[in-house]
């Protein structure tokens, strides 16, 4: 069902998104349903990627019409251009300003905000879907959106570590998307009473894998597809690996991923005398990572916080069973002892013996495995592109 008459703007970081891959095939099934659909992005896109995963034609066709945001630069014309928009718009940029300088921003910063996002001078839109929070709380005037509503989205690491900096963001939404119960409470234990609205990732499978999967008898092979950070537990993960090579269980340990704590993990991989145990494989695709998780018999993250977790879905969709820790939205993405093994956070002894327990049963290994599939296969991205198309309905009827 098309919608062809509503303007809606999709706020988010990059699109193609290699961190959310999933999100690539959302959007560009969403602009088919809403034509007027437009996305403005924070950073110019890297579009070889798009076209790996949904083709030229279709990611040409979302980005058509995209707006970005406007680097700051030495360079005095750009601030000469973004005044003379300002003059061009002057209604709706005096309205931004007011509202800055009411919130506290000077008038440099408020002129920051414009030349900011001055690619959004003077355009209205029915609806604006800010997909992250991180992203929204950049735009400190809701007067930069006009009357439209305003949806925005949590996503995982909002509310944990900063929990009021997003008050005002979520005061100024007229509506908020989470992708679970824990950031639904999150979002209520704020006092806030916004419409909240649960949608979870969505898996995209890997056509052609084969789901049938026993444990092996030699090496049994451990992944994690994670960003290297301390949220995502490898201080834990490392010692859980260590453990069971001490205790003469032949695992091999494989960790898919970038970020700022590479060097120390390096570090404690040869403090622990791990190094012919564990393989950094660093950043891979969407395409190779499914490769090589392929070949994996155990996925493994004990997060010390998460919102859901992509990553643990896609595992669960290629019949990995996966142990994880809990904390945020893990418990709700993998059920304990059907889907997968749900630990108590910083318990290496528990994850330890959950991988010993499916090392050890290849009948319970592989019932796990197939109702990990199952599993996936509830959250599919058919369904979730109807559930935010009735999401978008829905709020801009509000």
């Amino acid at each position: 069902m098309k919608a062809a008459g509503e303007k809606i703007l999709v706020v988010i970081g990059q699109w193609p998104s290699k961190t959310h891959p999933y999100l690539v095939w959302l959007f560009a099934e969403l602009k088919k349903q809403f034509p007027q659909l437009e996305l403005f992005l924070f950073d110019k896109p890297a579009l070889q990627y798009g076209y790996e995963l949904i083709g030229k034609e279709l990611t040409d066709q979302v980005l058509k019409n995209a707006s970005y945001r406007t680097p700051f630069t030495r360079n005095p014309a750009s601030y000469v251009f973004t005044a003379l928009l300002c003059i061009l718009h002057l209604k709706h940029a005096s309205g931004i300003i007011k509202d800055c300088r009411s919130k506290g921003l000077s008038l440099p910063q408020s002129f920051g905000q414009l030349h900011y996002f001055r690619s959004l001078l003077g355009k209205k839109y029915d609806l604006v879907h800010i997909n992250a929070l991180q992203t929204a709380v950049h735009f400190k005037s809701k007067a930069w959106f006009n009357a439209a509503q305003l949806l925005v989205s949590s996503r995982g690491q909002d509310l944990d570590f900063f929990p009021d900096r997003y008050d005002q963001v979520l005061k100024n939404a007229d509506h908020v998307h989470v992708l679970g119960n824990y950031l639904k409470q999150k979002v209520e234990q704020r006092g806030l009473n916004n419409k909240i609205t649960i949608i979870p990732p969505a898996y995209v499978g890997l056509k052609g894998n084969n789901h049938d999967r026993s444990m092996p008898p030699t090496t049994i092979h451990i992944a994690t597809a994670a960003r290297l950070s301390w949220t995502k537990g490898y201080r834990y993960s490392l010692r859980v690996i260590k453990k069971l090579v001490d205790q003469g269980y032949p695992v091999h340990y494989h960790i898919f991923g970038d970020g700022e704590q590479k060097e120390e993990l390096v570090f404690t991989i040869a403090e622990l005398n791990l190094s012919p145990y564990v393989t950094m494989h660093g950043w891979t695709n969407e395409n190779e990572l499914k490769q090589h998780l392929q070949k994996m018999n155990l996925y493994l993250l004990l997060s010390i916080e998460e919102g859901y977790n992509n990553s643990v879905l896609m595992a669960q969709g290629m019949g990995i069973p996966c142990i994880v820790a809990h904390a945020g939205g893990l418990a709700e993405n993998v059920r304990d002892g059907i889907s997968g093994k749900v630990i108590p956070a910083y318990h290496i002894d528990g994850a330890v013996d959950a991988i010993k327990e499916l090392a050890g049963n290849n009948a319970y290994y592989r019932e796990i495995s197939a109702q990990a599939v199952a599993r996936a296969s509830e959250l599919n991205l058919p369904a979730q592109v109807e559930e935010y198309a009735a999401l978008y309905r829905k709020v801009l009827k509000a």
